[in-house]
């Protein structure tokens, strides 16, 4: 309670995030919030959503960063902003009716699939996307971290999909090519969820514009050294 009266954030605090979103934003993120917070002590908790909704109901955790919707009346959401997500299959197997950055979501009923396991959020966003219209084509790797399907991608086993923010950090390796999907591109949103009767409501709605900045902040240019 006697932090709820600070004008902002200072102190512990303890924010999880979900594996697909993790190492891509919270590198940038931290450097935002370690300047506009400098008493800030972060502590970051990764795992699947599940788990975090319990531990955010516990009291174990102040607030997490997720994919929306969470559909857990004892939390509040906040929507920050959507993502595409991007097709990602071997190199040199683009159709000659598209242009090479582009895909149909048809594409998907001849290709294998490949998947997060069970438990991910992501998963089931994908699955969502490509059982639309029948699009969903054989299933095979289930990966529990999206370089491994990556890797498996560039290894001719099928074709997966990735949030935007993951592409350029997971395909620097791997012989793959990119695509966004013309007339129906999928999305996820991401957002920051907390208790109802966590007293830090009001500064944790102020963590929204610094996560929105760090999803807008280029990478750096990779070491080829």
């Amino acid at each position: 309670m006697a932090r709820m009266e600070q004008a902002q954030l200072g102190g512990r605090l303890r924010l999880g995030v979900i594996p697909t979103i993790g190492p891509y934003l919270l590198p940038r993120l931290i450097a935002q919030l370690d300047t506009a917070y400098p008493t800030l002590d972060l502590e970051v908790r990764e795992t699947l959503t599940q788990q975090l909704i319990a531990e955010l109901n516990s009291g174990q955790l102040d607030v997490a960063l997720v994919a929306l919707p969470i559909s857990e009346p004892t939390l509040e959401e906040h929507a920050l902003f959507s993502e595409p997500l991007v097709l990602v299959r071997p190199k040199q197997s683009a159709p000659e009716t598209l242009p090479p950055t582009l895909a149909h979501p048809d594409m998907l009923k001849n290709q294998r699939l490949l998947l997060l396991e069970e438990g991910h959020c992501f998963r089931d966003q994908a699955l969502e996307f490509c059982t639309l219209g029948g699009r969903l084509g054989p299933q095979g790797l289930n990966a529990s971290s999206l370089s491994t399907l990556v890797q498996m991608v560039g290894a001719g086993l099928g074709v997966t999909l990735l949030p935007q923010m993951a592409v350029a950090v997971e395909t620097a390796a791997a012989p793959v090519s990119t695509a966004h999907f013309v007339e129906t591109e999928p999305t996820r949103s991401v957002g920051l969820v907390w208790r109802k009767t966590n007293p830090l409501a009001s500064q944790l709605k102020g963590l929204a514009p610094l996560v929105i900045a760090a999803a807008q902040t280029p990478l750096p240019p990779a070491n080829t050294s």
